[in-house]
């Protein structure tokens, strides 16, 4: 007897189990759909909304779409939160291990919080130990959410004064590199005995904090999961009415191999490495989405195909060779997955091994191990980024044994750029009627003035005189708008600008870095043309 009711109770708790998880799928496949749902129209509604503010309006009107804009941002924050809380609670969150590059990474940080700040007039910077590696292997998109999230709080319960995120070496090996980050804020505060809780679920300090505030309460409970997930630490000290302090560790591995030369290229300096003449094949079914698609892969001088669904695409890549396959997940007659399975095992070589891309609007749980595991290449979630998307791309074909050869020779060398990459001389042309001694002229007043105005920047930054700073940078423009170097103009004006306005000051030499690699690449094109010129 007892032994049957012991296998009676194994059999309801095995039920029970089975019960369990089942519902976690249902919960998951119901936060992963509505994931979906949600994402695109607020996207769209951010998006259109964006569009609308470059338009002119009355200041009313203005002040209701600003309003619309900032709504919808807290809607997805919200919404973000919720999803990410629900990732951690099911243990589903992954972290990429992928090389980034760290001082471009806190750089563009700021530089999205900043309008907060101004708003606020709020004096928000960072202070980068210039020791950290530029470039370093963890998982960039993360860190960058725990940084968002951490910044983004202290400028929120800040409400004069400043706000600093300090980024210090913490300990350091051969391998591997332990990095603390410090955001220090001269907010609100919050109360001692609220401290101990303050990374709970669906806590904040006071009710009165979320009635003023607003927020879901999980964005701290979030930030401390994420960073102890990688085996970091996260705490906090405050005093009321004086400010606090959230201070993070984190580890990632040194990068010990030369940087992809494609990625980091494009990454930093955001040159366009030419994809002209690539073949793709476009899998979407959605008009819109096909016509963004099709408008970015033009821009970059590719060869585009489109697919409505899988079943054509199975069809036209047995028809065509194809260097690439953009691949939606969500498909009629055929998903991404069983058109991805079609083409790996009912295709012949080469065109089984041709690279897929999954682009899709989910966002939740394992979908790029998903699309992984079912044949594909990489990975990029809607909406997109082009940058990344063009980045993926690159990665993709670079490491295809088929293509590497011929698209090798497309990627421009760092050390012998092609000619007109940077100036465009028909400005000079134009308002010269096509006198090339006028050109060339301008062209040998540029080679000889230049490098000493941009020694001159370099020097002001090095003694860290920002009053000279600002008037080299005003001397060195007109210069660089008459050979159309765009690429150094608006490094040139940001450096002006935050010379000027004394923010972000850190950042400086990195963007004095860049403008000097831009102007040496024109100054190489613009020898060429000078010679040209002379014969």
């Amino acid at each position: 007897y007892s032994l049957s009711k012991g296998n009676r109770a194994l059999d309801e708790l095995h039920k029970a189990k089975l019960q369990l998880e089942e519902s976690l799928k249902v919960k998951e496949q119901f936060l992963a759909n509505m994931s979906h749902e949600i994402r695109t129209p607020m996207n769209a509604i951010i998006g259109f909304t964006n569009l609308l503010l470059k338009n002119e309006f009355s200041p009313e009107n203005k002040q209701y779409l600003n309003a619309i804009r900032t709504s919808g941002e807290n809607l997805l924050v919200i919404i973000n939160d919720i999803l990410d809380f629900s990732k951690l609670e099911s243990g589903k969150i992954n972290f990429e291990f992928i090389q980034f590059n760290f001082p471009n990474l806190i750089s563009m940080l700021i530089d999205l919080m900043l309008p907060k700040a101004v708003e606020k007039k709020i004096h928000l910077f960072s202070a980068l130990d210039p020791n950290i590696p530029d470039y370093l292997i963890g998982d960039p998109t993360r860190l960058n959410q725990i940084l968002i999230n951490l910044v983004g709080n202290a400028i929120k319960f800040t409400n004069q004064g400043e706000v600093k995120l300090s980024v210090d070496i913490a300990n350091e090996t051969e391998d591997e590199i332990e990095i603390k980050f410090a955001i220090t804020d001269t907010g609100i505060g919050i109360a001692a005995e609220n401290l101990p809780k303050i990374f709970e679920s669906f806590t904040q300090a006071t009710n009165s904090t979320t009635r003023k505030y607003g927020g879901t309460g999980l964005g701290l409970s979030i930030t401390k999961q994420l960073v102890e997930l990688q085996g970091g630490k996260i705490d906090v000290t405050s005093e009321l009415e004086k400010g606090s302090c959230f201070s993070l560790n984190l580890k990632f591995e040194k990068n010990s191999q030369s940087e992809d030369a494609i990625l980091s290229a494009y990454e930093e300096f955001e040159l366009k490495f030419p994809l002209e003449g690539i073949k793709v094949l476009l899998v979407e079914d959605n008009v819109l989405n096909q016509m963004l698609a099709t408008k970015i892969l033009s821009n970059w001088k590719c060869d585009t195909d489109v697919a409505e669904n899988g079943l054509i695409a199975s069809e036209k890549i047995n028809q065509h060779n194809y260097d690439i396959v953009l691949m939606d997940i969500q498909l009629p007659e055929m998903d991404g997955y069983e058109a991805t399975h079609f083409i790996r095992n009912k295709t012949l070589a080469p065109t089984c091994n041709t690279p897929i891309i999954a682009m899709t609007a989910h966002a939740f749980a394992d979908e790029a191990e998903k699309c992984i595991k079912s044949g594909m290449n990489d990975y990029i979630s809607k909406p997109f980024d082009e940058k990344k998307l063009y980045a993926k791309i690159c990665k993709v074909l670079s490491k295809n044994e088929k293509l590497i050869s011929n698209f090798e020779k497309k990627i421009v060398d760092k050390t012998s750029l092609p000619t007109k990459q940077f100036i465009d001389l028909s400005y000079l042309e134009k308002i010269g009627n096509n006198d090339s001694g006028f050109v060339l002229k301008m062209i040998s007043v540029f080679l000889s003035q230049t490098p000493d105005l941009l020694a001159k920047l370099g020097l002001s930054i090095a003694q860290q005189d920002w009053e000279a700073l600002t008037i080299n940078s005003h001397k060195i423009k007109p210069s660089i708008s008459f050979i159309g170097l765009k690429e150094l103009e608006d490094v040139i004006e940001t450096i002006e600008d935050y010379s000027s306005r004394g923010v972000l000051l850190n950042e400086l030499p990195f963007l004095f870095k860049k403008a000097e690699y831009i102007c040496n690449a024109a100054i190489k094109e613009l020898e060429i043309e000078k010679k040209k010129l002379e014969n």
